[in-house]
C-alpha cells in the first residue's frame, strides 16, 4: 500500500486513526517546536528508566549499557558485562522496546550493542468495497554498535554507529546515524560532551528529512558526604530546538534509590516537566521505574532492568 499515492486501497476507521497517530508521532514533534523537520524522532526516546527519572540529565554520569544512547564514552564506567532492557507503552497500542549490552575488551576499553524498536499492532486494510486486503505494518527499528576508550582514569572518548529502518506500509526508508562522546571526571564532578544521531538525511517518498541530531553538554556532582547525585544537561538540536534538564538521585536503605528531574523541553515523547523514579538493587541486579507525565501523549510508566552478567563486579 502507498499512503502517498493512489487511493484505491483503504483502511477501516480505527486503522486510519492509528496510521494518523503514528504519522503524527513521527512528524509533528519537530514541527510543534517551531523549527525544521526531522525524521526518525523515535531515536529521541530516552533509554533506561534511571535516566528518564532524572529528567534525562544523564550524559555525565552514565554507568550502565544505556551509554550507547546517552554518551558512548560512559561505556568505560561499566564493570564487567551488563545487559539493560526496557519496555514502554504509548497510546494507540504503540510500544517501544530498547535493549543494550556492554562488555569490556581490555583495560579502559569497552564495546556496546544496542537495539531500539517502536512498533504497533497490525492493522487490517480494506478496499473500496470493504474487502480485506491483508495487514498494514508500521514500525521503526535501529540497531548499532558503540565503543568507549579511556585515555586515562579521568578522560574517556566514545563513538557509535547505528542503522535506521522505518516502515509505514509500502513506504520504507533506511539510513545511518553516528554518535560521539567525551567524559571528563575530576574528583566529585563529571563533565560531558556528546553528539547523538548525526549523519545524512533520510529519504522518504515525497521529501527528505534530517536526522534528529542533538549536542548535549552535561555536568554531574556526586556528594562526598551524602549518597546524593545532582546533574544538569543542556541540549541543542539540529532543527533549532533546545533542551535543558535537571536531575537528582538519593540512595538510602541499602540499595534503594529515589529520583526526580525536570525537563524544560516543550516537545517530544519525553517532554512533561517533572519526572519521578525509583530503583532497587538486589543480587547485584538493578531494577528501575520512572513516571513521566506528558501533556501531549499522556502519562508514561517505564520499567527497565540492568543485569550484571560478570561474576566479579
Amino acid at each position: 500500500m502507498n499512503l502517498f499515492g493512489a487511493r484505491e486501497k483503504g483502511l477501516n476507521l480505527a486503522g486510519l486513526f492509528a496510521v494518523w497517530a503514528i504519522l503524527f508521532l513521527r512528524v509533528s514533534i519537530a514541527h510543534s517546536g517551531g523549527a525544521g523537520f526531522s525524521g526518525a524522532e523515535f531515536l529521541n526516546i530516552g533509554a533506561g528508566s534511571r535516566a528518564v527519572g532524572m529528567g534525562g540529565a544523564f550524559s555525565a554520569i552514565v554507568d550502565d549499557p544505556s551509554a550507547c544512547y546517552w554518551n558512548p564514552a560512559g561505556l568505560t564506567n561499566i564493570r564487567g558485562s551488563a545487559l539493560l532492557v526496557q519496555h514502554i507503552e504509548h497510546f494507540m497500542d504503540i510500544k517501544y522496546e530498547y535493549a543494550a549490552y556492554s562488555m569490556p575488551i581490555g583495560e579502559r576499553r569497552a564495546l556496546g550493542f544496542s537495539i531500539s524498536y517502536m512498533h504497533m499492532g497490525s492493522i487490517l486494510q480494506y478496499d473500496a468495497n470493504d474487502t480485506p486486503l491483508g495487514d498494514f505494518r508500521a514500525y521503526d527499528l535501529a540497531y548499532g554498535v558503540s565503543f568507549g576508550y579511556g585515555i586515562n582514569e579521568n578522560i574517556s572518548l566514545g563513538l557509535g554507529a547505528k542503522n535506521i529502518n522505518q516502515i509505514l506500509g509500502d513506504v520504507k526508508t533506511q539510513g545511518w546515524a553516528f554518535d560521539t562522546g567525551l567524559l571528563f571526571k575530576l574528583r566529585s564532578v563529571n563533565a560531558s560532551l556528546a553528539v547523538g544521531n548525526f549523519g545524512s538525511s533520510l529519504k522518504y517518498e515525497l521529501e527528505s528529512a534530517s536526522l534528529p541530531t542533538e549536542m548535549r553538554l552535561g555536568l554531574a556532582y556526586s556528594s562526598p558526604t551524602y549518597p546524593l547525585i545532582l546533574t544538569t544537561e543542556y541540549g541543542y538540536s539540529r532543527d533549532g530546538t533546545t533542551r535543558a534538564a535537571l536531575g537528582a538521585e538519593y540512595d538510602f536503605l541499602e540499595g534503594f534509590s529515589l529520583r526526580s528531574g525536570y525537563d524544560f523541553r516543550g516537545v517530544g515523547l519525553d517532554n512533561g516537566d517533572l519526572s519521578f523514579g525509583c530503583g532497587i538493587k538486589m543480587w547485584n541486579q538493578q531494577f528501575d521505574y520512572a513516571y513521566l507525565p506528558n501533556v501531549l501523549w499522556g502519562d508514561s510508566h517505564r520499567v527497565s532492568a540492568t543485569f550484571n552478567l560478570s561474576q566479579k563486579q
